[in-house]
């Protein structure tokens, strides 16, 4: 595997309950989640394994934290990919849920 960064449309499919990155017409990855409210409870992120290690994670991750902050919203942090992702880039910290914050930093 290269680490060649491939640029993915990260979408929020609302009824679906997550952000699907798409790769042209295939879903290459998607972060979970539920929501109360607006507070978004991030369940799950993956990215297909033969698209791993190409920055796709990495945009889906932000681009989702970005949105969620956009919109004035926090996120409880349940899924430990989500949680990695946060500790790696604190930059996103603010966007944690100071009341129910789920998975804390390893740090």
């Amino acid at each position: 595997m290269t680490n060649d960064h491939l640029e993915v449309d990260v979408l929020d499919d609302k009824a679906g309950g997550k952000y699907d990155a798409w790769l042209g017409e295939q879903p290459v990855g998607l972060v979970v989640y539920g929501k109360t409210g607006s507070r978004y409870v991030l369940t799950h992120a993956a990215v297909l394994p033969e698209y791993q290690h190409h920055g796709i994670g990495f945009q889906l991750i932000s681009r989702t934290l970005q949105d969620i902050r956009a919109q004035g919203g926090t996120a409880t942090i349940i899924c430990p990919v989500v949680r990695e992702f946060i500790d790696r880039h604190p930059e996103y910290e603010d966007v944690v849920d100071k009341r129910e914050p789920g998975i804390r930093s390893a740090a």
